[in-house]
């Protein structure tokens, strides 16, 4: 079976081609993604549940829309249009191209088009959706800001160690070096090392540091950004050292949040773990029924229960893994940091305490 195009349930023209409705999706999916960014809160939950009333004294969504514009006030016509679009977005193979911000919608629109009425599945679709994004903003904040004033106050130390080390060299260092040469004497080995001219062995060290405080930075940015989007992360974070396992986590937690929102849409419970499961599909994720746990439940014909209870868990285990890595990347980068502090240290006082034995 054809997961991806869900039994292309999507609405266009006898004999489009995919190719045309992925330029289709291109335009329509931006408006959806503007109007879903911009919306206040709490508006967009009830402007669903409000389509909800319309459609069942409806005939088509179509009526219903048009019931739903002449109920809402003027100022909600842009989230109406973004129902709108959402329901006709094309169900295609790969996602559009949209900008960043605005993937959400392409998500969403993924999401209804897996399900058999995308008229009818857009409340249950929504309702999880704003799961996901009640457990992004709040649960996950502390998390954040203990991971990011983390890797911050890491780079302020790499940055002054840097300040202090160039006055040093340009400022310091060259009087000591004509006190040492006037006795036919060379610098200590560790002051040479650190403060060598060019791109000294210290330099390298501190460029390596900041390249890898860097990575960890743009991951917890990545991070941040991929749960808006409501999106997975690249494959190739999954291996990325000290934080791979957050992105095996995160992998684990939005296949689940996938087929949960599928399942709440109408799906059977075997049908909606491995729809969500294909999103970007690999090895590791369309595997997903073939855990013990799950098979076993689906002998059991507890396949409903399972899922919902490996949801609750898969929650504890992706904080849990932020949590660990936190602390593992601080305790790493603490070491490093420190230890180029105590070499710069070495490398500043040495001379003056090996200067008696270079008279």
């Amino acid at each position: 079976m054809e997961l991806w195009l869900c039994a292309g349930r999507a609405a266009r023209p006898a004999g489009e081609s995919h190719d045309g409705a992925a330029k289709i999706s291109a335009i329509i999916l931006p408006r959806a993604g503007v109007a879903l960014m911009t919306a206040p809160p709490g508006s967009l939950p009830n402007l669903v549940r409000q389509f909800g009333y319309a459609l069942e004294s409806s005939a088509s969504t179509n009526d219903a829309l048009a019931k739903l514009r002449e109920a809402v006030a003027a100022e909600q016509a842009p989230l109406v249009d973004a129902l709108e679009a959402l329901l006709q977005a094309p169900a295609t193979r790969t996602e559009s191209r949209l900008p960043q911000r605005l993937a959400s919608a392409d998500t969403l629109a993924w999401l209804l088009q897996c399900c058999p009425d995308p008229a009818r599945a857009i409340g249950p679709v929504f309702a999880e959706y704003q799961r996901h994004e009640s457990f992004r903003t709040t649960e996950l904040r502390s998390a954040w800001g203990e991971f990011s004033s983390a890797l911050a106050y890491l780079g302020a130390i790499l940055a002054v160690l840097l300040v202090v080390v160039t006055f040093y060299g340009v400022i310091v260092l060259p009087s000591l070096e004509a006190l040492y040469d006037g006795f036919h004497s060379t610098l200590p080995a560790v002051t040479r090392w650190v403060f060598s001219p060019g791109v000294s062995g210290f330099l390298l060290v501190w460029l390596l540091v900041v390249l890898a405080l860097g990575f960890a930075a743009w991951f917890i940015f990545r991070l941040r950004l991929a749960l808006r989007r409501f999106a997975p992360l690249p494959p190739f974070y999954r291996r990325a050292p000290l934080l791979g396992a957050v992105a095996r986590a995160y992998d684990t937690y939005l296949r689940l949040a996938y087929a949960g929102a599928l399942r709440a849409a109408g799906l059977d419970a075997a049908a909606a773990i491995e729809a969500g499961a294909s999103r970007r599909a690999d090895a590791a994720s369309t595997a997903m029924l073939k855990t013990e746990d799950f098979a076993a439940a689906q002998k059991l014909g507890r396949l409903d229960s399972e899922l919902e209870y490996q949801r609750t868990v898969v929650v504890d285990a992706f904080l849990e893994a932020l949590v660990r890595a936190r602390r593992r990347t601080r305790a790493a980068f603490t070491f490093i940091v420190f230890s180029l502090v105590a070499l710069y240290v070495t490398g500043m006082y040495e001379p003056i305490f090996s200067l008696g034995s270079a008279i």
